[in-house]
């Protein structure tokens, strides 16, 4: 049995990337509902970013150091993302 080789999250970010920009060239072709889709895509992506910013500090991340990587202060990190309706930190479900 052949193992599975991890994939880096850095990698699916990439491909995620250019997933999105195959379907920014392609919406001039597609019904105007491709941009509703596109915002709600947005609006998951928002969510997904509040639980990976979540499951950083539950792994014991500062928010100065998340302030940092980001290039924001750490009282903008915490506006930001300090408040969750996520208590659970479940992963968001799809759309």
């Amino acid at each position: 049995m052949k193992t599975k080789t991890p994939v880096e999250t850095r990698e699916l970010l990439m491909a995620s990337r250019r997933l999105l920009r195959a379907v920014g060239t392609r919406a001039k072709d597609e019904d105007p509902v491709i941009i509703k889709d596109l915002l709600q895509l947005r609006e998951y992506l928002d969510d997904v970013i509040q639980y990976a910013v979540l499951r950083q500090r539950d792994a014991g991340m500062t928010w100065q150091s998340i302030a940092d990587e980001l290039g924001v202060t750490r009282q903008a990190c915490i506006m930001r993302w300090g408040h969750s309706d996520n208590h659970g930190h479940s992963f968001p479900p799809h759309p």
